[in-house]
């Protein structure tokens, strides 16, 4: 996230980013937590971490706990050539099954055949990944931004998709932004 944060910006402008070199999911639980605190935390909320090491699902629960109900809460999955990538996949994969409020943004799958946007490290995007990569937050984001007008009792949105059911793709959603005065953070490495 960190290496995208200028497009991420320019794709989901007035966002608010709190990215850092090698943190960990429970760092990250630690700065949701302060930022609830304090009553800075928004609507949407976008957790990308995993890269670094594994993540648990009592991890999720305690995010999910943090942000609440009222949110929403988007978990990016990794693409991470480690031993933990499936593992924290599958973790954050369960995530939605369990609580109505959670969309999973799948950069494992927008990347996966298009390693050569990445460094050679096989993990960070150069520039033109970035902005794949922001627009798939971006887009993950919109889904996210109707799942929790449903659960809030907004029309225009199918209860079943705010149930879980069947959403669009990231790579299915148009490039628009979300809708105004939605705001939301993003969290990760």
């Amino acid at each position: 996230m960190l290496s995208a944060a200028q497009q991420l910006r320019s794709v989901l402008p007035g966002s608010y980013i709190d990215a850092q070199v090698s943190r960990q999911m429970s760092q990250g639980i630690a700065v949701v937590r302060e930022l609830a605190s304090r009553g800075e935390l928004r609507p949407i909320v976008v957790v990308g971490l995993g890269t670094n090491g594994t993540i648990t699902m009592a991890q999720v629960r305690a995010l999910q706990a943090v942000a609440g109900p009222q949110r929403a809460l988007v978990l990016v999955n990794t693409f991470v050539p480690r031993p933990w990538q499936s593992e924290v996949n599958a973790v954050l994969a369960a995530a939605p099954r369990r609580y109505g409020n959670v969309t999973i943004a799948d950069w494992y799958t927008t990347i996966r055949n298009r390693t050569g946007l990445l460094w050679g490290d096989g993990v960070h995007p150069q520039p033109a990944g970035a902005v794949v990569y922001a627009r798939m937050v971006a887009a993950t984001v919109r889904q996210a931004a109707s799942r929790i007008e449903t659960l809030a009792g907004h029309p225009g949105v199918s209860s079943r998709s705010a149930r879980g059911g069947a959403t669009r793709s990231p790579q299915q959603a148009s490039p628009a932004p979300p809708q105004a005065g939605w705001q939301w953070h993003k969290l990760g490495v």
